[in-house]
């Protein structure tokens, strides 16, 4: 019922006997850990990071304060001042180092980027639907309309969209032996 086992359950029922319900509080509330650092330490370490170690991880900066400076802190504690004084960020925070690419309104739209001043003129494509509409269709008055899109994306840019001949690997020359 406690969770606790029957040879504590017995201490803490001769604790209540001799001392009563005060009796029953933890021994150690109200004093600091034990392991507790300084009240400067922090400070410290997180100066001498700003200074030293700006773009080294938790890990590696407490090896660099032990090794070069003499300061043990685990790397934990490290983390955790890190963290809350923003000197450093883990990869599940996220940091953004890109301005994300515009969505285009279509799967696959063709833009003219202005990068360079050059302008696409020939678009060299393989003989396949990926990029080209059947031969059978790729002609006639309603072709532009109907097409493949990026078939009618080369025509609304002015791009001419030259096709392979078709690869059959199959049809190789063989060797006769």
């Amino acid at each position: 019922m406690l969770g606790v086992s029957l040879r504590q359950a017995q201490r803490l029922a001769t604790r209540y006997r001799d001392g009563g319900g005060g009796a029953l509080i933890q021994k150690s509330r109200g004093r600091s850990a034990s392991n507790k650092l300084g009240a400067g330490v922090r400070e410290l370490v997180l100066e001498l990071i700003r200074q030293n170690y700006r773009d080294f991880g938790p890990t590696f900066a407490a090896e660099m304060l032990q090794e070069r400076h003499g300061v043990q802190v685990s790397r934990e504690t490290l983390r955790k001042w890190m963290v809350e004084a923003r000197v450093w960020l883990s990869r599940k925070q996220g940091r953004s180092f890109h301005q994300p690419r515009l969505r285009r309104e279509s799967l696959g739209q063709l833009v003219q980027i202005e990068a360079v001043p050059y302008r696409i003129h020939t678009v060299l494509t393989d003989n396949g639907i990926r990029f080209a509409d059947l031969p059978k269709n790729r002609h006639g008055p309603t072709a532009r309309f109907r097409g493949h899109p990026f078939d009618r994306l080369c025509f609304i840019h002015g791009i001419e969209q030259r096709l392979t001949k078709p690869n059959h690997p199959g049809r190789t020359a063989r060797s006769s032996a």
